[in-house]
């Protein structure tokens, strides 16, 4: 029976700095696989990913490094591969991961007897991180518990979700019981302990969830809450009609010059009793659409400068809780059949 030796030609690495001034002597994998462990092909691509796993850790490419130590613990899961793999979920800022995986490691070390460096530095790693965790403690109203409780997509007891240790950032909570549900999203970081109430009945955003420190008193959150929706796109359309307005001002006065040209042509062969000759008449027929083009442009041009800057103003005001709709009403630009005004425009 033939037996297959796992990474007998003394791979030397270097464990990455996970802590600033902290660094480690090389370490070698040492063990032989038992009968029956991967393929020699298998065992050499798993040494290719740990190099090359090792270099992307050390250019910051966490992401890409984690998946190559993965790929080697699934062909050889050594103290020095789980390591590497907490190393990479704590650059990544999943802490709670990497405190496991560095406990993983440290006791690997200890059973295998072959990583004495891994044993001296994981522990520590392990402790630091756990001592600036962040925790949550989830409770709900008129203490109703959820038949599910879930924390990013991970499913939680919600009789024990209190003071759980959590990775820094962003998280999604949702509770649910039979048709309700409430999701609310909290963000917490390093060394913070918060509290979210949870209102299955308000359901998501319905004012009854909070989060506070855990030193704060829980209250509930304001039934108003301001909005800033429309006002970006209020602004926006000012700009736009604001512009509009400038140009057709450009334009009347273009259109104004040409008429007068052709005004100062008729006066010379025209008599003082505004007889002209027929050669005339298409001078004349172009300075009568100059001045109605030149009026419509005048026209345009003071509307939407008007628009433009009540959109401006309105779009810059102070945000306030969105009024219902009942009876109200607003001027808005109007163009029938393209005659441009002013129009009213209502809810009621």
């Amino acid at each position: 029976m033939m037996r297959v030796h796992g990474f007998r030609r003394g791979l030397a690495t270097v464990l990455a700095c996970a802590v600033v001034g902290t660094t480690s002597p090389s370490i070698t994998f040492a063990d032989d696989a038992p009968t029956g462990a991967p393929t020699p092909e298998e065992i050499e691509q798993a040494r290719t990913n740990f190099k090359e796993g090792l270099q992307l850790e050390k250019d910051g490419k966490y992401d890409a490094a984690l998946e190559k130590f993965e790929a080697v613990a699934k062909v050889k899961s050594t103290a020095q591969v789980r390591f590497h793999i907490a190393l990479c979920n704590e650059k990544l800022g999943r802490w709670t991961v990497a405190a496991e995986a560095y406990d993983a490691a440290a006791k690997q070390a200890e059973k295998d007897g072959n990583a004495p460096e891994v044993l001296k530095v994981a522990p520590d790693l392990a402790k630091k991180l756990v001592q600036k965790m962040p925790h949550l403690t989830i409770t709900f109203v008129g203490d109703t518990m959820p038949d599910e409780l879930t924390i990013d997509a991970r499913k939680i007891d919600p009789a024990a979700a209190k003071d759980l240790p959590i990775d820094p950032g962003l998280h999604v909570v949702i509770a649910s019981k039979g048709v309700l549900t409430d999701r609310e999203e909290i963000k917490i970081a390093e060394g913070e302990k918060k509290v979210l109430k949870l209102d299955l009945a308000a359901g998501s955003s319905g004012g009854g969830a909070v989060y506070t420190d855990a030193a704060e008193k829980v209250e509930d959150r304001p039934k108003d809450v301001p909005t800033t929706t429309g006002s970006s796109g209020m602004k926006t359309a000012g700009w736009v009609l604001t512009g509009v307005g400038i140009a057709s001002l450009g334009a009347s006065l273009a259109f104004y010059g040409i008429r007068a040209a052709e005004v100062r042509d008729l006066e010379g062969i025209c008599t003082t009793d505004h007889r002209c000759p027929a050669s005339a008449d298409d001078s004349i027929e172009r300075a009568k659409t100059m001045t109605t083009l030149s009026r419509i442009a005048l026209g345009v041009g003071v509307v939407s400068i008007g628009a433009g800057v009540y959109f401006l103003v309105a779009g810059a005001r102070k945000t306030e809780p969105e009024p219902a709709k009942v009876g109200t009403a607003r001027i808005v630009p109007w163009a029938p059949n393209t005659q441009l005004g002013l129009g009213i425009e209502g809810a009621f």
